[in-house]
């Protein structure tokens, strides 16, 4: 019988606090697509694989820096970790269901050097990776859909280890698990503000809030 796939290699504060912590002041900034925005009131859950834990663990702690720009404490971080990139749908609707959260960040990485995706002759198979990770973004889409909760979907998908640890701040200055963390941020917020104009839109349109005059025969 398969194990929990529900597991954290650190504790939230440990990943909290090396986020903050590890690497140069280039490698903890994304692209610049999204400015940090106040979502401290927001709760989110942050997936990762075990596959290619290095690289994922260096996207999370960039997430961890948005969201800390963002206000964010530590206790409304969530993290878990899972064995692969097919886990993440499973574990995202499990966790909202348990945790309730505003946004959910998926993080994981799919490579050609992956024996999975590779052919009897060694050549990379892309039809396969593609179908898989086609599987899992639409399962992830399905999921937000179901549960009315936004899934930031973080799967980086590369032919090489030298273009994942590129896009993860190893390598290079910039860290996609940045702009998630901030994009996590924006759509959490996004979601509340929606829902308090809806709420609001019901009040005023509801008969207990217009008011009634009578009038009297004279």
């Amino acid at each position: 019988m398969r194990g929990s796939i529900f597991s954290s290699s650190r504790s939230r504060g440990e990943a909290v606090k090396a986020s903050n912590t590890e690497g140069s002041h280039d490698q903890q900034c994304g692209s610049g697509a999204f400015n940090s925005v106040d979502a401290s009131d927001q709760t989110f859950v942050i997936l990762h694989c075990r596959r290619y834990g290095t690289i994922n663990r260096a996207l999370v702690e960039g997430a961890i820096r948005a969201l800390t720009s963002c206000m964010v404490p530590p206790e409304r971080i969530h993290i878990i970790e899972v064995p692969t990139p097919s886990d993440l749908p499973f574990a995202a609707s499990k966790s909202i269901k348990v945790l309730n959260p505003s946004a959910v960040l998926a993080i994981g990485c799919i490579m050609a050097d992956n024996p999975q995706y590779v052919g009897p002759d060694n050549e990379f198979n892309a039809a396969c990776k593609g179908a898989i990770l086609g599987a899992i973004t639409k399962s992830l889409l399905d999921i937000q859909i179901n549960t009315d909760v936004p899934i930031v979907d973080g799967i980086l998908s590369v032919p090489r280890l030298c273009q994942a640890q590129a896009r993860c701040g190893l390598t290079e200055h910039i860290n996609y698990g940045y702009d998630w963390g901030l994009s996590a941020a924006h759509v959490a917020n996004l979601t509340s503000t929606i829902s308090m104009k809806a709420a609001a839109s019901k009040r005023i349109d509801s008969p207990e809030s217009s008011s009634t005059v009578s009038f009297k025969s004279g």
